[in-house]
């Protein structure tokens, strides 16, 4: 089998070249794979998925691993089930392969939030909400979440407040190491619950387009994993992204005690 080359864009697949014949991948409201059209602007194949991911029909002969969810970057195994970053989903049975990482403040293996006409995750670990728009915004709505204890509110607007600003969406590692701590610190004093929170809050009130959510989560789940190991956020946070935080944003978050906040070291 010759080798298949792909063209991304913001981590969505556009193209493909198998063969010598390039292909575009058009999407359909999911994000799952309708068409592959020729550069001639021939439907060389065309494909229909059930809601949860089981192929309804295919018509051609292209054997592509990216049909359901195809163009987010779902990836279909050899076995059937689908690959998506951070888990495995089986659409036969309509149900990731392991455990949510907010259990039990999610559900442990729910798909979609159980409604995949207009939910997708292609991170596999934050539903997203197809908008009207055809984008994709935070899951659940901002009102349609839990609401926190008031001390935690009190600390995790004032870690916006104080650690924000300096968060770029052109820095990886500073935002790596931003989320990462303040989600730890939310996590440690008050609950992981209250951290997911205000990191969905974030998402849905300074967005930068899915992929950037996407990210954000998967920071905020270090913090998660930061808060449950011995020592600082601070420190762990820094081991946990150390590969990637620039000293000059690691730095400041030390000297910086937010106000509202049980003391930060």
């Amino acid at each position: 089998m010759g080798v298949v080359n792909y063209l991304t864009l913001e981590s969505e697949i556009v193209s493909e070249t198998r063969g010598g014949v390039e292909s575009d991948y058009i999407p359909d409201t999911l994000g799952s794979t309708s068409k592959l059209v020729t550069a001639g602007g021939t439907a060389s194949n065309t494909f229909l998925w059930w809601p949860y991911g089981e192929q309804h029909s295919h018509a051609g002969h292209n054997p592509t691993p990216f049909g359901f969810g195809g163009t987010l970057g779902y990836c279909f195994e050899s076995w059937g089930a689908l690959y998506v970053r951070k888990r495995v989903y089986e659409p036969n049975v309509a149900s990731w392969q392991s455990v949510d990482w907010l259990w039990p403040q999610e559900k442990a293996y729910v798909y979609a939030t159980s409604n995949p006409s207009t939910v997708v995750d292609p991170s596999g670990l934050a539903p997203c909400q197809i908008d009207p728009s055809g984008g994709l915004s935070p899951f659940p709505p901002l009102g349609g979440l839990p609401q926190p204890q008031p001390d935690c509110n009190s600390c995790a607007g004032s870690i916006a407040q104080t650690w924000g600003p300096h968060t770029n969406p052109h820095d990886q590692g500073c935002n790596a190491y931003i989320h990462c701590s303040s989600c730890c610190e939310l996590a440690k004093n008050f609950s992981p619950g209250c951290a997911v929170f205000y990191q969905k809050v974030e998402n849905k009130l300074r967005p930068r387009g899915h992929i950037i959510n996407n990210e954000r989560m998967y920071w905020c789940e270090l913090g998660l994993q930061a808060a449950k190991m011995p020592g600082s956020c601070l420190a762990n946070c820094n081991h946990l992204t150390g590969s990637i935080s620039p000293k000059n944003c690691r730095k400041f978050i030390p000297l910086t005690q937010p106000p509202g906040c049980p003391q930060i070291n």
